[in-house]
């Protein structure tokens, strides 16, 4: 529905595109796949809006702008509202052999990434899991800078091309933790982010599973818990925590040389006050881990908190709303990659936290 490139050094305005009144004949058309550009009026404005509706087309593209622009700030609200995929926004064009494409919803609608194009050969980033939802409008940002380009959706980082590597990368071992809640947890697993291989996994089938779980680790936000597995059971095939009363209950599990993975978990709250909340990047020394609290502050926000050291930072101000229903089963999960780590619950992106 809109786009706005801005200059990062002086903030001048570059583009400024609201669609109420444009002449899409001095755009540029190409295709990146089956679509035949030549039928360029297959783009439309429509309502305030730039409109392409053949779901049967792939890769049809249109740009403008000035090849030269450098030092750019460009942001563009966008849906996409029925067909297989979702959408995407150009930067750093140069001609149709020659740009990057930030990509959300390909694959099927299953992944976000950036695919770049150079004198007609490609390539990608990172694969990380994302589906747009059809009718759902999302502000997509990319800052491209003399030395960096970052890209966000609806406020949170999805990429970084360029710049100086993070000083401390993300790894470690992987747990859970309850504030004041009681739950079922189930199907624990780690698994490899570059082929998918198992690296972990505990699904709880017996009572000696519990081994595996360490319950020493200092809890976050001044929590109560004291480190005994005393409330912690089995109960046909699942582990059952069972105290609703104290603060930051948790244990942990793995090996701190682990480092991109995948790290999911099932749990179903069945009492208490709020939801759960999935650690990852366990290390020992300090100690220090990265948490995603799903449902905190009284079952209503999702947002990042962070230990180390004996101090807690929470970034509830950052928030999203969230709430997890008890009584039912929700999958939880943490992409643990060295540069940043991504949220999910029930297969649904959240947030990311990203390392300096």
């Amino acid at each position: 529905s809109s786009i706005t490139v801005k200059n990062n050094a002086d903030k001048h305005v570059l583009l400024d595109e609201n669609f109420e009144d444009t002449d899409l004949s001095t755009w540029n058309y190409f295709s990146r796949a089956n679509w035949d550009a030549s039928k360029t009026d297959d783009w439309k404005i429509d309502g305030g809006n730039l409109v392409f509706t053949d779901t049967g087309a792939t890769g049809a593209s249109i740009w403008t702008g000035d090849t030269n622009w450098g030092n750019y700030n460009v942001t563009v609200k966008g849906k996409a509202v029925e067909g297989a995929e979702g959408f995407g926004i150009y930067f750093g064009v140069k001609d149709s052999s020659n740009y990057y494409f930030f990509n959300l919803g390909g694959w099927g609608n299953t992944v976000t990434c950036v695919e770049w194009v150079k004198d007609g050969q490609s390539g990608n980033t990172d694969k990380i899991p994302f589906a747009v939802t059809y009718g759902e409008e999302y502000t997509v940002t990319v800052n491209v800078g003399p030395k960096q380009i970052n890209g966000f959706i609806n406020g949170e980082k999805i990429f970084q091309i360029g710049g100086d590597a993070p000083s401390e990368t993300f790894g470690g071992m992987v747990g859970l933790a309850n504030w004041s809640t009681s739950m079922y947890i189930d199907n624990l697993k780690v698994s490899s982010f570059a082929d998918g291989s198992t690296i972990y996994e505990n699904a709880f089938d017996d009572a000696s599973s519990l081994g595996d779980l360490k319950h020493d680790l200092a809890p976050y936000s001044g929590g109560s818990y004291g480190g005994s597995d005393a409330s912690f059971s089995w109960e046909d095939g699942k582990l059952f925590q069972s105290d609703s009363s104290t603060t930051a209950v948790l244990f942990y599990t793995g090996d701190e040389a682990w480092s991109n993975y995948i790290y999911s978990i099932d749990i179903m709250p069945v009492a208490g006050a709020e939801g759960a909340s999935i650690l990852g990047a366990i290390k020992m020394d300090g100690p220090s881990y990265v948490l995603y609290n799903c449902g905190g502050w009284s079952n209503t926000v999702g947002c990042w908190q962070t230990y180390d050291s004996g101090t807690t930072n929470s970034y509830n101000d950052d928030g999203i709303s969230t709430k997890i229903e008890y009584d039912e089963w929700h999958t939880l999960t943490l992409f643990v990659l060295d540069y940043g780590i991504f949220s999910y619950i029930d297969g649904v992106f959240f947030q990311s936290w990203w390392a300096e």
